[in-house]
């Protein structure tokens, strides 16, 4: 070789050749596939690179969360710090009756913080917006904390506030990767699991059967802890250790109590709200809530569709399915109810679904809900089922005879019994409900509504029964046109549907949707209970129990009264 000294029998020269761009940024590629593959990486350096990361809070309300009972119901707990680092959770988290039957029941996980022995997968489930992903929060958060032990934390939320996201708190920190579709999950998993020996907490949040067999990460099937909305078949191959537990749906006077302690919604909006949400939390707080749930409502297009929202069974939309039914439990004391599947109920508890529902279904769709509501223990839940009874009756033509009497509205401790029982006894009958072979669901605010009434005041043929989409201050539930005796045209009757001895009605509202009639129709109030007892209608009150409204008092009879099947001359024969 010309200019180049050759080799000594005593040197080893080693020619180089240097690779070109494009081949250098290959290997690199596949160098670090290799990397990947066999876990070669520098999880340290990994870690120190995450693009979130910090200290995993030391203080907290949560630091308690096995010590809550019955006597924590109603309190609103600080979780601000858990709140700054995951988003999705708030700032406060309010105890109820069922989140404590819930952790009673994942008290069983309690004994592995010693023992380093898995022997089951828990998943807890329930309907959509129920709180089921805020206490796997604060139970990855207080393992973390409290023992020491890492917590590695998969969630993907379709539609759901802070979605898809990895999260590993390990020796006192956080670390987070947004966006990950379960490539970053996988490698921190076998990580982890390398350097604890298998003992460590893998937590899911949002997956579904389904998508736990579909998901790009080959460990989600490893999991500990499982938040879902979806169905869940323990029968299914790799899932016979499974213990399932129900997150019930939300009760109305919780809900109200939440309200007042978050200053949101205004007290003022609350009926309304939960005219729409029925016993689900993220919908009560969504003003919006309507729309998304006549979205849902829309792939409700059959019988069949509608009569799995009272059952386990999911239909050609699982997903729109849940969001309308919600799953209860039989005895909501009972912690033990809440792992036996058997002891579960599904339920429509949104009158806003079940007024949409009552064109669609038969009445005995709506007794088979009285039913589930007796057993449930739930008055709420019956009373907005016999509501919808009521209303499917007169969208079938069923005869319908109504025992009336004159509402006393006076104050009983000022009066004796004899007074006011004759008082109430200055008009009473039985009426009949007209044919309602026009039958209006619509109004979705006070003011349409109100509309919608002067509408009809012009032309009293363009309906025979009207029930609004909004709840009116829980005041009016439907108006109907009824023959009273001896008058020859029918009266408009501003229906309130109820099972309670006591009823809110706002003289206001009443009087903002019956004055277009007047001088054009008669009107009456009727607060129309659903008990066929003539004792029952005595001792009923209104709240307030006297209207004071004087247009009212001038020109709108209050009575209270009971219907039943059939028409007057049959029922009295």
């Amino acid at each position: 070789m010309t200019g180049v000294h050759a080799p000594s029998s005593k040197q080893v020269h080693v020619l180089v050749v240097l690779p070109s761009d494009k081949k250098r940024k290959r290997d690199a590629a596949v160098d670090g596939e290799t990397a990947q593959d066999k876990k070669t990486i520098n999880f340290d350096e990994f870690l120190e690179n995450c693009p979130e990361k910090g200290s995993l809070p030391t203080e907290g309300d949560f630091l308690q969360l096995f010590e809550w009972n019955y006597q924590n119901c109603g309190e609103v707990k600080d979780i601000e710090a858990i709140g700054n680092i995951v988003g999705f959770t708030g700032s406060k988290f309010f105890v109820r009756k069922e989140v404590v039957c819930v952790l009673e029941n994942l008290k069983i996980f309690k004994g592995i913080f010693d023992s380093g022995v898995f022997s089951k997968q828990f998943v807890l489930l329930g309907s959509p917006g129920t709180g089921k992903s805020c206490v796997l929060a604060l139970l990855c958060f207080y393992v973390a904390v409290t023992t020491d032990q890492p917590v590695l934390w998969f969630r993907t939320v379709s539609g759901g506030r802070g979605e898809r996201a990895t999260r590993l708190f390990y020796k006192k920190k956080y670390y987070q990767w947004d966006g990950d579709d379960g490539e970053i999950y996988d490698c921190v998993y076998d990580e982890i699991k390398s350097r604890t020996k298998g003992f460590f907490w893998p937590c899911l949040d949002g997956f579904n059967q389904e998508s736990l067999s579909s998901s790009h990460s080959r460990r989600v099937v490893d999991f500990t802890l499982l938040a879902t909305s979806g169905q869940f078949d323990v029968k299914s191959e790799g899932f016979s250790l499974v213990t399932l537990c129900l997150m019930p749906y939300w009760n109305r006077a919780d809900l109200k109590l939440l309200a007042r302690a978050f200053e949101e919604p205004t007290e003022e909006d609350i009926a309304n709200r939960y005219f729409a949400s029925g016993g689900c939390l993220r919908e009560f707080l969504n003003p919006d809530a309507r729309e998304i749930l006549q979205f849902a409502l829309d792939k409700i297009t059959t019988p069949e569709h509608a009569r799995s929202l009272l059952t386990a069974r999911g239909c050609t939309s699982n997903e729109q399915i849940d969001r309308l039914r919600m799953r209860g439990v039989a005895d909501v004391s009972n912690p033990t109810y809440y792992v036996k599947p058997s002891k579960w109920k599904a339920v429509v508890n949104s009158l806003f679904v079940l007024r949409h529902l009552t064109s669609l279904m038969e009445p005995n769709f709506f007794e088979e809900l009285i039913g589930l509501a007796r057993g449930m223990k739930d008055d709420r839940l019956e009373g907005v089922a016999l509501e919808g009874y009521f209303h499917a009756l007169v969208r079938r033509g069923q005869p319908i005879s109504i025992d009336y009497c004159t509402y006393d509205n006076v104050d009983r401790t000022i009066m004796n019994k004899k007074e006011w029982r004759t008082i109430m006894d200055k008009d009473k009958g039985s009426i009949s409900c007209a044919p309602a072979n026009k039958v209006k669901w619509s109004g979705d605010s006070i003011e349409h509504c109100v509309r919608i009434m002067e509408e009809w005041a012009v032309d009293l043929s363009i309906a025979d029964y009207w029930i609004p989409a909004d709840s009116l201050c829980e005041t009016i539930d439907a108006v109907a046109k009824c023959k009273f005796p001896g008058e020859k045209d029918s009266r408009i009757c501003f229906l309130q549907l109820t099972k309670a001895q006591k009823h809110k009605c706002d003289a206001d509202i009443l009087w903002r949707l019956a004055q277009p009639f007047v001088g054009n129709a008669k009107v009456c109030y009727i607060a129309l209970l659903s008990l066929p007892d003539k004792e029952i209608r005595s001792d009923f009150r209104l709240k307030p129990a006297v209207i004071s409204n004087p247009e009212v008092l001038e020109h709108i009879p209050l009575y209270v009264a009971s219907y039943r099947l059939g028409s007057i001359e049959s029922t009295s024969s």
